[in-house]
């Protein structure tokens, strides 16, 4: 099957009929562009339109397919055989091509799209990890955390000039116990800030640093088994679960964490920028609370120790 000549005749015969490729596309309900395509030999109607096409240029199919008027002419049902089975055949061809080539496109437009997602989520992370935020110390926490302070420190005082009924090893690991678990906690980064009463400038990757895991619940425990030595009832058993729990919470919230500062986290662009500040405000205002509640309990140690070893001034 010969292109050009299928391409000159259908070009011939729509000039005969005063038709620009527009209006004769529009006829037969294809693009101009694909009957240019025809015209110029760079492709052959489709099957399906060959009787419309031949009906609309007043020529017959086989004339179609031969590309030339047949007049007067013997064609052999062989050859005529082979034409249709060539149209059939380029018009399989085509859907096939067509197939393809949407499949084509729908794989690059997803690579695109995945593509255009991890470039959209990168840096949505670099702006979100990155923006730095402050937080505030007021005065009610800086009341609360020195207030514990003092009431710790005096209790220590009264520790270290009475030794009470403790045995000399005993006592010399309590006041070691006690001195190591206020130090610990001296020297965290929330103590300082909220000590000083200075602003809080911070990053998200920053809060990690004040996520810390727990270095005095050693101590705490070792004391509380020391006093069980001098306890007849079971005085340190509740404290000994509240500091396990908290340590547990501690825990759990630095593996929570994590989450914030990956894809797991809830990225939207049209979130309101008050609800990160808030998201990381909660995490560190929640490490403020543990500073507290850390006190709290070395407060109540230093109570029970104490109590039970009846020191009195």
């Amino acid at each position: 099957m010969n292109y050009d000549k299928i391409g000159s005749f259908i070009q011939q015969k729509r000039k005969d009929k005063n038709l620009t490729q527009k209006q004769l596309a529009e006829k037969i309900g294809v693009t101009d562009r694909a009957i240019s395509k025809w015209e110029r030999g760079q492709g052959c109607p489709d099957v399906s339109i060959l009787e419309v096409l031949s009906k609309e240029l007043g020529c017959s199919i086989l004339e179609l397919l031969k590309g030339r008027k047949i007049e007067n002419e013997v064609i052999p049902v062989t050859e005529a055989d082979d034409y249709v089975r060539d149209s059939m055949n380029i018009s399989k061809q085509v859907t096939k091509e067509k197939i393809i080539s949407l499949f084509n496109k729908i794989i690059v437009a997803s690579i695109i799209f995945i593509f255009v997602l991890l470039l959209y989520f990168n840096i949505v992370q670099i702006i979100y990890v990155n923006k730095e935020y402050t937080l505030s110390i007021d005065k009610e926490t800086y009341k609360r955390v020195t207030e514990i302070v003092d009431s710790i420190n005096n209790n220590l005082n009264i520790i270290e000039q009475y030794k009470g009924i403790y045995m000399e090893d005993d006592y010399d690991k309590i006041v070691e116990n006690l001195h190591s678990c206020l130090d610990n906690i001296k020297n965290e980064k929330t103590y300082y800030y909220v000590l000083e009463r200075k602003d809080i400038k911070y990053t998200v990757n920053d809060i990690f640093t004040y996520l810390e895991t727990d270095e005095i619940i050693s101590a705490q425990l070792d004391t509380t088994r020391i006093l069980d030595k001098y306890s007849d009832d079971d005085l340190t058993s509740y404290y000994r679960d509240v500091i396990t729990s908290g340590f547990l919470v501690s825990a759990y919230s630095a593996d929570e964490f994590v989450t914030f500062t990956s894809y797991q986290y809830r990225i939207n662009p049209f979130i309101d920028d008050n609800e990160f500040y808030h998201v990381e405000n909660r995490e560190l205002r929640h490490e403020i609370y543990k500073l507290e509640n850390k006190l709290a309990q070395l407060e109540y140690m230093t109570e029970l120790v104490i109590e039970v070893g009846d020191i009195h001034e």
